[in-house]
C-alpha cells in the first residue's frame, strides 16, 4: 500500500536597509543592513535520511539543507564622476 511522503516547506525572511548621504556633489557615504532567515525541512536532503545505508545506490555529497540566520553589515564610499 502507498504511503505519501512527508511535507516539505521552507520559508525565507528578508528585510533590508540602505542609507545614502552626500558629503559633497561628487562624494558620498553609504551604509546597509541585511537580515535574513531561512527554515526548512526537507525529507530528501534531511541529515537522517542521507545517513541511512537502505540507499546502495545513492550518490551523494551528503550535502543537506540547513536553517541558517543570517546578519551583514557593510559601508560604502560612492564617487559620482
Amino acid at each position: 500500500m502507498p504511503v505519501d511522503l512527508p511535507d516539505i516547506f521552507n520559508t525565507r525572511n528578508r528585510v533590508t536597509a540602505d542609507v545614502r548621504y552626500k558629503l559633497t556633489p561628487r562624494v558620498g557615504l553609504g551604509v546597509a543592513y541585511w537580515f535574513e532567515k531561512f527554515s526548512v525541512d526537507d525529507f530528501a536532503f534531511n541529515p537522517a535520511t542521507l545517513n541511512t545505508v537502505s540507499q546502495p545506490s545513492f550518490v551523494s555529497l551528503q550535502s543537506t539543507y540547513l536553517p541558517y540566520t543570517a546578519n551583514t553589515f557593510w559601508a560604502r564610499i560612492t564617487v559620482m564622476w
